[in-house]
């Protein structure tokens, strides 16, 4: 089993041996060789755990002797993502790059990204997204030139409206965007330990010791999303229930519905309809009271509409 440990020599100077006590002693300490860090080193604790089992569990503990302040070395580009923009029709995602130290005219790579930068692009590739199963990407080349201090990249989009069986739960929430991955192709980290027989062979100190690149991630993004009024189905139904309900009261005060009803039953058995008894003089004023009806829940779900639209808007 390895540990690895952070920088273990303090700023008050401490030695690795000195800052903290372990509850189990290591049977191998490596220290790492030409350190970045400066004075500062990195050690490497190996223990053996086939020696312990159920009788003698392995109980590893790390006690500090007092207050240590770490010093992890800075990444020279600092990357930060956010959203730019307001409503529902158009954003955008902007990405600031600042440079912590001097950068060499080099290649930046950087994912989720935007062209605006003109000479500064080298190559861009846009990877589009499939519904329900891959997002989509948008990776690009960048070289900043020698002595840059910050760099902009803005990403513009527009909002559409999904199928109403793909919202979430909570379609207000929104989305959740993942990390751009911002990758320096010259800048590599990896360690060092004193080369001898027991370290080729372990495959983890190999691993340990090769060279990757030096990756920088933004922060995960919540984008709204364009949510559509849901309750609207809910007025739609609810207006055409009371203009049928109201067609249809007016249809049975009226008499129209028993005489529809004997029309029809007159033509299934065959036989000839018997005129209507009811005046003729009351039939016009039904009629008009219908029409009246009618015009007024209609006026009624046009206002209504409208004041639905008008509150969306604002």
């Amino acid at each position: 089993m390895l540990i690895m440990g952070p920088d273990y020599i303090a700023s008050g100077g401490f030695d690795a041996e000195s800052s903290f006590d372990l509850s189990v002693n290591p049977d191998r300490v490596l220290k790492e060789e030409n350190s970045r860090h400066g004075i500062d080193s990195s050690f490497l604790y190996e223990f053996s755990v086939e020696k312990y089992n159920s009788s003698k569990p392995f109980d590893l503990g790390l006690t500090w002797k007092f207050p240590i302040m770490w010093s992890s070395r800075q990444a020279p580009l600092h990357a930060s993502r956010f959203l730019m923009g307001s409503g529902n029709e158009r954003g955008a995602i902007a990405i600031l790059l600042k440079s912590t130290d001097e950068l060499n005219d080099s290649p930046l790579g950087a994912k989720s990204a935007s062209d605006g930068l003109g000479a500064f692009v080298e190559k861009m590739h846009v990877f589009p997204s499939k519904d329900k199963i891959s997002p989509g990407m948008m990776e690009m080349v960048l070289k900043l030139p020698c002595g840059v201090k910050s760099a902009a990249l803005i990403l513009e989009f527009d909002k559409r409206f999904l199928h109403i069986d793909d919202y979430p739960p909570d379609a207000n929430q929104g989305f959740d965007i993942l990390s751009a991955a911002i990758s320096l192709p010259n800048f590599h980290a990896s360690m060092f330990f004193p080369c001898n027989d027991s370290v080729r062979k372990s495959p983890m100190l190999s691993k340990f010791q090769e060279k990757s690149h030096v990756l920088s991630y933004t922060e995960v993004l919540l984008v709204p999303l364009t949510t559509p009024d849901f309750s609207m189905p809910y007025n739609v139904i609810t207006i055409t229930c009371t203009v049928f309900s109201v067609t249809y009261q007016s249809s049975a005060k009226a008499g129209r519905l028993s005489e529809m009803v004997s029309r029809m039953s007159a033509k299934i058995r065959g036989r000839s309809q018997e005129p209507p008894k009811s005046p003729s003089d009351s039939s016009p004023l039904m009629n008009s009271k219908l029409i009246l009806n009618v015009l007024f829940v209609a006026a009624l779900a046009v206002a209504w509409r409208y004041i639905l639209n008008d509150n969306t808007r604002r």
